[in-house]
């Protein structure tokens, strides 16, 4: 992990009131960070090309059983209902039972709504 980073997660390892997600890519890192510590990041990494900045943002955690893996086309089913609802998911995060979608805060009651009707 580069030292920035590490630097970062040191810093927020005991704030519990904070949202912070990396994605690193080829080429690029992504941080989906709260508001709270958005000053903290740009002074960490002051010295980098930042792409974008994006804000008002959500995000909405869908738990899924550890047997979801092996099911075809479960975030398929998510990420369509979410487009026929025309909610635009900036971003998405999952783990091994979990599925986090970055949403426009706008769309956030409409997105637990469209959810709780996959089952």
């Amino acid at each position: 992990m580069p030292e920035k980073t590490r630097h970062l997660f040191n810093a927020l390892d005991n704030r519990q009131d904070v949202f912070c997600a990396l994605s690193q890519g080829a080429r690029e890192t992504t941080f989906i960070v709260s508001a709270e510590v958005k000053d903290h990041i740009k002074k960490i990494f002051q010295n980098e090309t930042k792409v974008s900045e994006i804000s008002n943002l959500s995000s909405v955690t869908i738990r899924l059983p550890k047997e979801v893996v092996y099911i075809l086309g479960v975030y398929y089913q998510i990420l369509k209902r979410l487009a026929f609802e025309n909610i635009n998911v900036i971003e998405i995060l999952s783990t091994y039972t979990e599925i986090t979608v970055i949403i426009d805060t706008r769309d956030v009651e409409k997105a637990f709504s469209v959810l709780k009707k996959i089952s």
